[in-house]
């Protein structure tokens, strides 16, 4: 173990025999020196503009985006709603869309034209109550057609 004072060693720093000269002070400036006030008061505050704009965004929001949220609530049909057909077995509501089960004997013994007039009047009833669509099919769950809204009707063929 050696002490700490054995570990030191002094170095002898070298002085430079001759000094430098200092440079000498130039002509000093012909404008006179003006200090900025650095007092916390005349610092910008930045919390109205942001208020301005939070402001601003709460409104866009309010015209924009809230009027979407707000929620159209459609009644639930059902075969009492809709003029009595023989080939309507029951209806199944699920707003936007009406699904219709169809009697398959009723169905066929109907002609091209006649099927599109039976769609066309649940159609009707379901647009007035504010679908946007109506799924008609048979007993066996095949798709016998269906109404859109925008389309009309459309049998499956």
């Amino acid at each position: 173990l050696i002490a700490p004072e054995g570990m030191a060693s002094w170095t002898e720093r070298e002085t430079p025999e001759v000094a430098p000269e200092p440079t000498p002070i130039r002509n000093p400036p012909t404008r006179p020196v003006v200090f900025k006030d650095s007092t916390p008061a005349a610092a910008p505050s930045h919390v109205k503009p942001l208020l301005m704009l939070l402001g601003l965004a709460v409104v866009v929001w309010g015209v924009f985006i809230l009027p979407k949220l707000s929620v159209k609530t459609v009644p639930v049909l059902t075969t009492a709603d809709i003029a009595p057909k023989s080939e309507i077995r029951f209806i199944d509501a699920k707003p936007p869309s009406l699904y219709v089960e169809l009697d398959a004997q009723a169905w066929r013994q109907l002609t091209k034209e006649d099927r599109i007039a039976l769609m066309d009047d649940v159609g009707k009833t379901a647009s007035a109550a504010g679908y946007n669509g109506a799924h008609f099919r048979l007993e066996d769950g095949r798709t016998a057609g269906m109404w859109l809204k925008e389309k009309g009707s459309k049998l499956q063929e």
